[in-house]
């Protein structure tokens, strides 16, 4: 349960860097580069290992569609990296980490040139382990 929550809180924390739609309405679409941080991999590593990896670097790919009332929808892909365990130098263990995500979408404008973006939605994250040594 607490990888989940530290993965959606890391998903939440890569939607919020979404840049500003510069259209009022129509569809759009952006790729990003995120760093992604979390605790998983090092409390994994204090019971069956020596050490984890705190952070990895991830990418996303969005696009959606905002009507002219300012209300939209937007779909998603994010890999959120790799995380590596190690027992001494060698790698042990690796966790990779995906989500699907679908939010809706309101913008609002702010001030010349700048909206106010928030979004609301559901993720679907999924964690692959891999034992790369000492297994069984």
């Amino acid at each position: 349960m607490r990888k989940i929550l530290a993965l959606l809180a890391a998903l939440a924390a890569a939607s919020l860097t979404t840049p500003a739609q510069a259209q009022t309405s129509g569809a759009y679409a952006g790729v990003g580069v995120m760093s992604v941080s979390t605790d998983n991999a090092r409390d994994f590593a204090a019971t069956y290992a020596t050490s984890g990896d705190g952070s990895a670097t991830g990418f996303k790919i969005y696009g959606g569609y905002l009507w002219p009332s300012r209300f939209g929808i937007e779909v998603g892909y994010y890999d959120l990296g790799t995380f590596e365990v190690r027992t001494g130098t060698a790698k042990s263990d690796e966790f990779k980490t995906n989500a699907m995500a679908v939010s809706g979408v309101y913008a609002a404008p702010f001030a010349p040139n700048f909206d106010f973006n928030a979004k609301l939605g559901i993720a679907f994250t999924n964690v692959d382990y891999t034992c790369v040594s000492g297994c069984g």
